[in-house]
């Protein structure tokens, strides 16, 4: 669907056959190369039975593509109830098309769009150049942080992590060396790796679905002591959640340590809203950065929700 804006631009909704220019995009704004493949698999949410909801701004002469706003599905348990929200996600603009107001008609588009599909929430983890925008221009609300926390091996190891990160072709002979490493930790993949904490506030449905959904070659679930984790191997040892937090303690902790080094790992992280105390062996993870976390209540019975987001929650991760 084609939506007329100023005579320079033409205004889409995403469908696959505008993979090609996103392509363009991520290689433009974040020096990224995703392949088709890659692509493809990111935005088939057909598993939440919802499509990715997003626009793309198109210049008219060149036929380049110009902006892209996009919200990605997902379901989350508030009170009991199974809500569907989306959290924004891949939000790109070509230097050279900026301050045209390309990005705040994407967003308001996609929004309606949101709503038309039953989404309640839209949640967004804004830059610090993008927060103005959300907050004053789209109406989000920020309601929490997410900070993410870093431990920082003592003794370091070969970083054999920065070679997986920026090397395909090493990545492909590391994995199978991660698999051998990891081996008697690794167990079955759960039905259900929801966030344990007894709080009051929403959290992700991590249903087979989701996980389906996020599984790749580089994540795992390893088992240690009585501690499930969803782990991820990029360019650091990424803790996505744990299943028992009750049960961390230092040996955890250490064995935790120990699988970072063996697999050249300098650095473990793992993220978490700032408005939940961590548990007392966690805290010798020190703040790495935050990110406003930000809502805009489609559903106004919802106003003032807030939603756990630990890094298995990310669309990033």
């Amino acid at each position: 669907m084609a939506i007329p804006t100023a005579e320079e631009y033409r205004i889409e909704q995403l469908t696959p056959s505008h993979y090609p220019l996103l392509q363009k995009l991520f290689r433009r704004v974040y020096n990224t190369r995703v392949s088709p493949e890659d692509l493809e698999k990111r935005f088939d949410t057909s598993l939440f039975g919802k499509n990715v909801v997003g626009f793309i701004a198109i210049h008219n002469n060149s036929g380049e593509p110009a902006s892209y706003y996009g919200v990605f599905p997902m379901n989350v348990q508030i009170e009991n109830k199974i809500v569907s929200i989306g959290q924004s996600g891949d939000l790109m603009t070509d230097q050279k098309h900026r301050n045209k107001n390309l990005f705040i008609q994407l967003a308001e588009l996609t929004h309606i769009a949101c709503k038309y599909e039953g989404m309640k929430v839209i949640i967004s983890q804004p830059n610090k150049k993008s927060l103005h925008g959300f907050v004053n221009k789209l109406g989000f609300k920020p309601i929490d942080e997410i900070i993410r926390w870093d431990l920082k091996l003592g003794m370091k190891t070969v970083p054999l992590s920065k070679l997986v990160s920026t090397n395909k072709t090493f990545k492909k002979s590391y994995l199978p060396y991660a698999k051998r490493v990891l081996k008697k930790y690794i167990v079955g993949t759960p039905a259900l790796f929801n966030n344990p904490l007894e709080i009051s506030i929403g959290k992700v449905q991590r249903d087979n679905a989701y996980i389906s959904y996020k599984s790749s070659e580089d994540r795992f679930f390893i088992k240690i002591e009585n501690v499930m984790l969803w782990i991820r191997l990029t360019d650091v040892f990424w803790i996505g959640d744990f299943d028992n937090y009750d049960s961390i303690n230092s040996v955890v902790i250490k064995k935790i340590k120990r699988l970072a080094f063996l697999l050249g790992y300098n650095t473990i992280s793992f993220n978490m809203n700032a408005s939940i105390t961590l548990p007392d062996p966690l805290k010798i993870f020190k703040q790495y950065s935050s990110q406003p976390s930000c809502f805009l209540y489609i559903d106004e019975t919802l106003n003032d929700t807030n939603i756990i987001l630990a890094a298995a929650d990310s669309d990033t991760w």
